[in-house]
């Protein structure tokens, strides 16, 4: 099974404690971090999967840009790696009021178009008679709203206000691929 899988790698990834290889790099988004003489840009070598926590230490031995001085103290920073793409959950299970909607919830933003075209739900009320559920148009966004979000409802991907009891839903496995980076 995919998610299997999925969640054998995060685990995988959240126990990892080996090394990661860095080299100097000279390309990297100028624009968000422009080039300054105290900048150093360091490019990963090592594959580091997604939800890992990457420390980088310098050793204390790195001299000040002023001339050969070292501070002899250890520096440290942590760099966190996207997340996994996983739905979350939902906002209710049981017993849901309607009028207070019931988003899926993602880890990580999502397209609204993306999840709208991805979004798969079927009434399973009467287990005997499970139906798909037919999409119409997607909720419009309003002007305020972002075009990406962690967060959706079965309106927002095209299906009725009000879902039948008892409703499952299934976000195929390529949604991933629409995830906001």
């Amino acid at each position: 099974m995919a998610l299997a899988g999925k969640v054998d790698r995060a685990r995988s990834a959240a126990s990892a404690s080996g090394p990661v290889t860095l080299e100097l790099t000279a390309d990297w988004d100028k624009k968000q971090f422009p080039q300054r003489a105290e900048t150093v840009a360091l490019r990963v070598t090592t594959p580091v999967p997604p939800d890992s926590w990457v420390r980088i230490d310098t050793d204390g031995q790195v001299p000040a840009r002023a001339g050969l001085a070292v501070s002899r103290n250890v520096q440290s920073h942590t760099v966190q790696v996207e997340q996994t793409f996983f739905v979350q959950g939902v906002y209710c299970n049981t017993e849901c009021d309607p009028d207070n909607g019931n988003p899926i919830q993602f880890r990580v933003p999502v397209k609204a178009i993306d999840f709208a075209a991805a979004l798969q739900a079927r009434d399973v009320t009467d287990p005997r008679r499970e139906r798909p559920l037919v999409k119409s148009q997607p909720r419009n966004r309003e002007s305020w709203e972002s075009d990406e979000s962690t967060a959706f409802t079965l309106q927002d991907a095209g299906f009725p206000a009000q879902s039948p009891a008892s409703t499952a839903f299934r976000m195929p496995s390529l949604l991933w691929a629409c995830t906001v980076t």
